[in-house]
């Protein structure tokens, strides 16, 4: 557990919404992946951060 709720929803996100989806070849693939949904998450993504 990480210990912080709005970090810990990040990541269950992440897995739920992204990584089970996809086949990585490499280790620098799926690094990618996870900063560009990273970015996705923080800039994109509809929440209320973002006054949706």
């Amino acid at each position: 557990m990480l210990g912080s709720p709005p970090t810990e929803r990040v990541f269950r996100k992440l897995n739920s919404e992204w990584l089970h989806r996809i086949r990585f070849q490499t280790k620098h693939e799926a690094r990618q992946a996870i900063w560009d949904y990273i970015t996705y998450y923080n800039s994109e993504r509809k929440h209320s951060a973002l006054n949706y």
